[in-house]
């Protein structure tokens, strides 16, 4: 993918007078999302890719994440009364590689004058992009929302999320007829085998030069306006989301000042700004695979819980992902 914006490489020049040269603003974006192998049964994957420009207005997230996805913990899509066996068996092999090219030019001006002036004026150069890969990942019972945004530029508003009763609701855990929360089936047999590969050879410069202004006779002048590139990268590989509750991922790059805040953040999240890059993260009361993995208690009346008596899953996932990204603003 290859995406190009220039106003610049301008050459001016005279012999007789002023030689000026006055370029408008570059902005180059690109969203690159790559789904392979992912396999959902009561789950599912959202990922929403944002990229704004305006120092003033809001970035609202609440439309985008109040449609984003039907699979709470109540409505995972097992059986409602389930006395059977779900047998979940997944052999995944993906190769992946993104070569992403992004370039924004207003310098690289010439301007020239045997006896007058000579002037360059640049406009600004923007350049973000969203890359997000998804290979070999298999939702069992609980599923994933991955927000990016790229801000170029100053930001003076704030970042707005939906309202507590989304959280609550995104992030409940089926409870049993005990009352007690259900993390896992009654009977679990999980097998998994991974094995991964990841090459990211990432570039992102930044650049307001590169001009050139010459006069013999008069005088010389150039002003650059600002150079911005940013990058947001994630790779979710090999993984499986057995049994755990929801999990929402946010990650923000501004290419500037931010003096904004965060509006209704997810209860019990975790966020963090520094250096133009905010993280919000929480994940759901669920089990991280890789701990200590229990069954849960089904509870003594009626089994109306989202999940099947038995659950056995086998996963094999082999995965290679190759990012080449260049991001370049000047």
């Amino acid at each position: 993918l290859t995406g190009l914006a220039l106003t610049g490489a301008n050459a001016a020049s005279t012999t007789i007078g002023d030689a000026s040269i006055k370029t408008g603003n570059a902005t180059s974006t690109a969203n690159v999302i790559n789904i392979s192998n992912t396999n959902a049964v009561g789950g599912g994957l959202t990922i929403i890719p944002v990229n704004a420009a305006s120092s003033t207005a809001a970035i609202d997230l609440r439309p985008e994440l109040a449609t984003s996805t039907g699979a709470f913990a109540e409505d995972y899509g097992f059986p409602e009364n389930a006395t059977t066996t779900l047998i979940v068996d997944n052999d995944n092999r993906a190769t992946t590689t993104n070569t992403v090219t992004l370039v924004s030019e207003t310098g690289g001006n010439d301007a020239a004058s045997s006896c007058g002036d000579a002037t360059i004026t640049t406009g600004n150069a923007a350049v973000a992009a969203n890359v997000v890969n998804i290979m070999n990942t298999n939702f069992v019972g609980s599923e994933l929302i991955i927000v990016t945004v790229n801000q170029l530029g100053d930001w003076r508003d704030d970042l707005v999320l939906p309202g507590k009763a989304f959280f609550e609701r995104f992030f409940a855990v089926p409870t049993s007829s005990n009352g007690e929360p259900v993390y896992l089936p009654h009977q679990l047999d999980m097998t998994t085998t991974n094995r991964a590969t990841v090459a990211n050879d990432v570039s992102v410069r930044a650049l307001s030069g590169g001009n050139d202004a010459a006069s013999a006779g008069g005088t010389t002048a150039i002003t650059t306006g600002r150079a911005m590139a940013s990058a947001n990268i994630q790779n979710r590989v090999n993984q499986n989301y057995l049994g755990t509750a929801p999990t929402f991922s946010l990650l923000v790059n501004v290419a500037g000042r931010w003096t904004g805040s965060v509006f209704s953040s997810p209860p019990g999240s975790t966020w963090a700004y520094a250096d133009g890059r905010l993280e919000v993260t929480n994940r759901g009361n669920g089990i991280e695979l890789g701990g200590a993995v229990t069954a849960s208690d089904p509870g003594t009346a009626e089994n109306s819980l989202p999940y099947p008596d038995r659950l056995s899953t086998s996963s094999t996932n082999e995965a290679l992902l190759t990012n080449a990204i260049e991001v370049v603003a000047s």
